[in-house]
């Protein structure tokens, strides 16, 4: 994987600080999601574009009502 969530400082899936490599998911590369004590939302206005994502058994995220 890519880029790995860790949820070090919020839930904001766009908030770089909540990313191993300082870097929100991109087209290009592959991310994960890990148990955290702040699982990833994606709200409705929040662009997000991931390449491959894989959720880790255990970890959570949250997609908000009108996103598709």
């Amino acid at each position: 994987t890519d880029n790995s969530w860790t949820g070090g400082k919020d839930t904001e899936w766009t908030d770089i600080a909540n990313w191993t490599n300082g870097v929100a998911p991109t087209p290009t590369k592959d991310s994960n999601v890990q148990v955290s004590a702040n699982n990833p939302v994606i709200s409705a206005t929040t662009g997000a574009v991931v390449n491959n994502l894989d959720i880790d058994a255990g970890a959570a995220l949250t997609i908000a009502n009108g996103v598709l």
